[in-house]
């Protein structure tokens, strides 16, 4: 009797199978999903305009169409939504669907920012700062890099504390740079701690001559150890240049030009340029005219301005022979390091 109930109970269900499936909708089709989403981005829904937006830029389910991006993006951001704002000034700034319109991209960044936008607010503080789309108004700079830099932006952190190293829409203060780049320093940026260790030596131990000691030496080279040891090439570099001219840190050759020589590495012309110099007077290495003019080939080529000068002038007390040499041996550094 149980048996016959459960195949009565399977047949029931079979039977009833059909008309249980007619009952499911069916799936909408790309083109009436389309369709739908058009509908409710005229009917002025800010989000949805941006999405289809977005769609049209990226070609997402629709032809990739940046003229019916920006169309969209920009009822967007008519409609008041930041992201979509920030979006469309971007693209007016980049002629991205539009003719390059820096003076709306301003303003769209603008109203961004007073909503809170955090890459709208870096942006229009460049902007203002440089007299990009705006004129030219360090103060709103200086203002926007602020906020930014509250939170924890590190490009305004840099740009608000070289605002107040020169005096640019606030007052000049070394003091304030320090403890902007102070905070980048502690959330472990190295162009950061690079450029406080400057501030607390007032000046790059690159460039400084003598001894002269600073009450800030100690902070200073600790934060210049800490970027280096980040594997930053300028901060390698001045820290070599420390150790060579015993600045904040005790003189010490070994440590100069193992330091100058990993930034050297990492093809930072300054560094170049200093072994260059280095080979060619027969300090702290054997003079070597060829190798100091590989060096200088190599800075030049990396953008050391100074490089091509030291380069010419040297060449005239060698041979050309060994001139020949030292741009072959340069092409092999290069090689080595797979550039």
């Amino acid at each position: 009797m149980k048996r016959w109930l459960r195949l009565a109970g399977l047949v029931l269900a079979l039977a009833a199978a059909p008309a249980l499936a007619k009952t499911v909708p069916v799936a909408n089709s790309p083109a009436k999903q389309l369709a739908e989403r058009l509908k409710q981005a005229k009917n002025a829904d800010p989000a949805t305009q941006f999405e289809l937006g977005l769609d049209y830029r990226n070609g997402a389910g629709v032809p990739r169409d940046a003229g019916q991006a920006y169309k969209w993006i920009r009822l967007a951001a008519q409609g008041n939504l930041a992201e979509a704002q920030y979006t469309v000034g971007l693209m007016d700034a980049a002629g991205d669907g539009t003719p390059r319109k820096l003076t709306d991209a301003a303003d769209w960044f603008r109203k961004a920012s007073k909503q809170g936008h955090l890459r709208a607010t870096i942006l229009l503080a460049d902007m203002s700062r440089d007299g990009t789309g705006t004129a030219v108004d360090m103060i709103q700079a200086a203002r926007l890099y602020r906020i930014a830099a509250e939170r924890n932006d590190m490009h305004s952190i840099i740009a608000l504390a070289d605002a107040y190293l020169k005096g640019e829409g606030v007052p000049k203060s070394a003091a304030d740079a320090a403890n902007w780049l102070r905070r980048g320093a502690w959330l472990g940026n190295a162009d950061a701690r690079y450029r406080l260790a400057l501030v607390l030596l007032d000046g790059d131990p690159a460039v400084r001559t003598g001894h002269k000691p600073s009450r800030n030496g100690i902070e200073a080279a600790f934060w210049l150890q800490l970027a280096a040891d980040q594997g930053y090439a300028p901060a390698q570099y001045s820290l070599g240049m420390a150790y060579y001219g015993g600045i904040a840190l005790p003189l010490d050759r070994y440590k100069a030009l193992d330091w100058i020589n990993r930034a050297a590495d990492q093809t930072y012309g300054p560094a170049l340029r200093q072994l260059a110099f280095f080979y060619r007077i027969g300090r702290f290495t054997a003079k070597d005219p060829q190798r100091a003019l590989m060096y200088l080939e190599l800075a030049e080529q990396f953008g050391d301005k100074g490089a091509r000068l030291d380069r010419d002038e040297l060449s005239r007390d060698v041979p050309a022979t060994q001139q020949q040499v030292a741009k072959k041996r340069a092409q092999e550094w290069l090689s080595g390091r797979g550039l």
